[in-house]
C-alpha cells in the first residue's frame, strides 16, 4: 500500500536525522565541556580551539536541520547550544574580552539565559582557583562580573526553568561572596 510505504520512508528519514542530531550534539557538548576544563587548567589556546570546533559543529547542524525544523528544538540540540554558550562565555572572560554571544550558531534567549547562569558557576570555580593563588584582583573581577550577570537576570523577571537557572546564579554569587570574605580575613591575618 503506497500510504504505508511513504510513512515507513518518512520514519526512516526521521530516524536518520535523529541519529545525526544525537551524534553531532554529543560531540559538540563534549568539546564545549573540554574547553571549559582547558580554561581552568590555564590552556586558553586549547580552550579557544575547542570552543571554535563546537561552534562549527553546531552551526553545521543548524544548517542541516533547516530541512527538518522540528529537530532544531530537540532537547539534545538545546542542551548542546547552552553548553556551547557557557563555554564561549568562559573562554571570552578568560581572554579578557567583553561578554557576548556569537551570531552563529544562533542561541535562543532560553539557551543564552542558561549559558549565563551556568557561566556564573564556572566563574565561581575560577574564583576559588584565583583565591588559592592570592589573586585578589582576579577574584574581584569575577565578583563584579557575576554580580552584574545576576542583576540582569533578576531584572529580566524570569519564570519557569529560566527562573531556576537565575536562582542558581544567585547561589553562585553567594559562594563567590564567601570566597571574597575568606580571602579578606586571610589577608588581615597576614598583615
Amino acid at each position: 500500500m503506497p500510504l504505508f510505504h511513504r510513512i515507513t520512508k518518512d520514519l526512516k528519514k526521521q530516524r536518520a536525522v535523529r541519529e545525526l542530531v544525537i551524534r553531532q550534539t554529543r560531540e559538540a557538548l563534549q568539546q564545549a565541556k573540554l574547553a571549559i576544563f582547558a580554561v581552568h587548567r590555564g590552556d586558553d589556546v586549547g580552550a579557544k580551539a575547542l570552543v571554535a570546533q563546537a561552534g562549527k559543529q553546531l552551526e553545521k547542524l543548524q544548517h542541516q536541520l533547516k530541512k527538518f525544523p522540528r529537530f532544531l528544538h530537540d532537547g539534545n540540540v538545546l542542551a548542546a547550544l547552552e553548553e556551547f554558550g557557557e563555554a564561549w562565555l568562559v573562554v571570552e572572560f578568560a581572554q579578557g574580552k567583553k561578554l557576548g554571544f556569537p551570531k552563529k550558531p544562533a542561541l535562543a534567549p532560553e539557551q543564552q539565559i542558561g549559558a549565563l547562569a551556568d557561566f556564573t558557576g564556572e566563574l565561581g570555580r575560577r574564583a576559588v582557583l584565583m583565591a588559592t593563588e592570592r589573586k585578589h584582583k582576579d577574584v574581584e573581577k569575577i565578583y563584579r562580573t557575576v554580580s552584574d550577570v545576576v542583576r540582569h537576570l533578576v531584572e529580566a523577571d524570569l519564570t519557569g526553568p529560566a527562573r531556576q537557572k537565575a536562582d542558581e546564579a544567585k547561589r553562585n554569587l553567594k559562594r563567590i561572596e564567601e570566597v571574597r570574605y575568606d580571602l579578606s580575613l586571610r589577608q588581615k591575618l597576614v598583615l
